[in-house]
């Protein structure tokens, strides 16, 4: 027996297969374009995680980073970065304090070096004054008199 519909049927079928390759066949082809072009992507990224990998190998100076511990060393790095900035910037403030209070002392020495030099200019000038006295005779009663006020003098002028 004959289906007329079978004809009719496989015909229907026929042009939807037809139909479909025309229509999924550029489809398929712009897929496998796509998918070489993740494949590039995928060993483009794959070859900077190594050039990344290594870079990170060489920048800590420890052969055994690998991949997996990458991460954990770069922020290692980073930490120690910063305890390293932190030690500068101790270090930095304690040369300026130093620096400090090396000025202040000085200028401390220096306020020194012109008290001496005031103090031996008295005691020069009262020297002189004491040579002078020395030659001019005096009564007894105005020696002791004269070796108490010279006293106070020198303890004044700080001698």
């Amino acid at each position: 027996m004959l289906n007329p519909f079978s004809a009719l049927t496989s015909k229907v079928f026929g042009g939807l297969l037809i139909l479909s390759l025309v229509t999924l066949g550029p489809a398929l082809l712009i897929t496998r374009g796509k998918l070489a072009d993740a494949r590039e992507t995928i060993t483009a990224l794959t070859d900077w995680q190594t050039e990344m990998v290594d870079a990170v190998r060489l920048a800590s100076n420890n052969p055994d980073v690998d991949k997996v511990t990458a991460k954990a060393q770069v922020q290692e790095m980073g930490f120690i970065r910063i305890q390293l900035g932190n030690a500068i910037n101790q270090q930095n403030a304690a040369l300026d304090e130093m620096q400090r209070q090396s000025a202040a002392a000085l200028e401390a020495a220096r306020d020194a070096e012109r008290k001496r030099r005031a103090a031996t200019q008295r005691a020069e000038a009262l020297a002189a004054e004491l040579r002078g006295r020395a030659r001019i005779a005096a009564p007894a009663d105005d020696m002791e008199e004269a070796v108490r006020r010279t006293q106070d003098e020198l303890y004044e002028a700080g001698i």
